[in-house]
């Protein structure tokens, strides 16, 4: 018997339906855990990747997409190829089967008997880091983050020490869009293998980047989370989330300054139900809104308003376009008299 095991959270999304609509989620038929790859479990290594996926009508699972992972392309082919097996009694909207088009799971993969602890040579080499980011010494600190890195021998419990420790380096170095990144895997989306104290720390600085970065749901997400962990909240932390909540219940046009990746994707949760894009149109290719009851690819031609209804339930918005460059995103209250336009 293999003492391998990789297991599954799933997060479904929640339906945000109009009073005559009635929309049930899809529910799991076959679910099996992916096949754990060989060279990872030779060498004793544990990872999780986070997939987002489309449930068609007839309950097979199509179009999934990596939202994050611990970074181990073996994991991440591992579980894309597992979730195109999953079966699902379809969603209905109304009695009707539809898409669910908003489906997250995170399958980690991890090694039973594998404990909640650090190896001697793991932690000698943290604290070497730890010494070097003191000591202002950044490019000592980068590595030697690198080499513990290739550690053959890498359980949970490290990977998201590694990423908490990666996260003080890069804001060190005054690369906040890295820092965001390491500490969305430093908690490992709700993994909670780092201890209370520096969970919660590293779920406070996600919370002031989530605002920087303008991601106006994952922020209030993140303060939910906060306030579930903490008995005493920060005045200024509450105070923010109460005035970004202000601000997306507005008539004031909000405005998002995103940047494509080196992969010329981005994607975050739509916070509203009305967008334009302005600055920047001619660098993208077309958009995905993936929603609970439908999604939309949309080819942009011109400028213009469009508008997500509401029997859609909550949406992602992926976009496509070149890599690197800068767009602007308007959240808008009201769709335009002229200009607008139903996905």
């Amino acid at each position: 018997m293999t003492r391998a095991l990789a297991f599954i959270i799933l997060t479904l999304a929640i339906s945000n339906n109009l009073a005559a609509d009635i929309l049930t989620d899809a529910k799991a038929v076959e679910r099996m855990a992916p096949r754990y790859p060989l060279k990872e479990l030779q060498s004793n290594r544990e990872g999780w990747a986070v997939i987002s996926y489309v449930i068609d009508k007839d309950g097979s699972v199509i179009d999934p997409k990596i939202d994050d992972s611990t970074g181990v392309s073996s994991f991440e082919k591992a579980a894309l190829k597992v979730v195109k097996k999953w079966k699902y009694e379809p969603a209905t909207l109304n009695g009707e089967p539809v898409q669910q088009c908003r489906t997250r799971a995170k399958i980690t993969f991890a090694i039973r008997g594998n404990t909640a602890t650090a190896t001697p040579k793991f932690v000698r080499n943290f604290k070497k880091i730890v010494a070097f980011i003191d000591a202002n010494e950044l490019t000592e600190a980068e590595t030697h983050l690198n080499d513990l890195r290739e550690l053959s021998s890498w359980n949970l419990y490290e990977d998201a020490w590694y990423w908490y420790l990666k996260s003080h380096l890069d804001r060190k170095k005054g690369d906040y869009q890295s820092t965001y990144s390491s500490l969305k895997r430093a908690v490992a989306y709700e993994g909670n293998y780092l201890p209370d104290n520096e969970y919660l720390s590293s779920l406070e600085t996600l919370f002031l980047l989530d605002v920087h970065y303008q991601h106006y749901a994952e922020a209030l997400r993140t303060y939910e989370q906060i306030k579930a962990l903490s008995d005493e909240i920060d005045p200024k932390t509450q105070k923010t989330a109460e005035t970004i909540q202000a601000q997306l219940d507005s008539h004031l046009t909000l405005k998002m300054d995103i940047q494509l990746d080196t992969n010329g994707q981005w994607h975050f949760e739509l916070p509203r139900r009305r967008f334009s894009i302005g600055s920047g149109i001619e660098s993208l290719d077309s958009f995905e809104a993936r929603c609970d009851a439908k999604r939309q690819i949309v080819s942009i031609e011109k400028k213009q308003v469009w508008s997500v209804p509401s029997s859609w339930g909550r949406c992602t918005l992926y976009l496509e376009g070149e890599a690197g460059k800068s767009v602007e995103l308007l959240l808008v209250p009201n769709p335009s008299s002229t200009d607008s336009a139903s996905l």
